[in-house]
């Protein structure tokens, strides 16, 4: 997996944070039960 950030033009300096869900689906997991696929992201501008 690659993931690219590019901030817009008109973004402002500091910390951004974000989290990346894969949308990946584990037929042996509940639905509501998708932390074990998500990405936190912290993003210096």
């Amino acid at each position: 997996m690659n993931v690219t950030v590019t901030p817009p033009d008109d973004a402002e300096r500091g910390r951004d944070d974000a989290e990346l869900n894969r949308g990946i689906r584990d037929p042996a997991r509940d639905k509501r039960d998708t932390h074990w696929q998500e990405i936190d992201l912290n993003v210096q501008v």
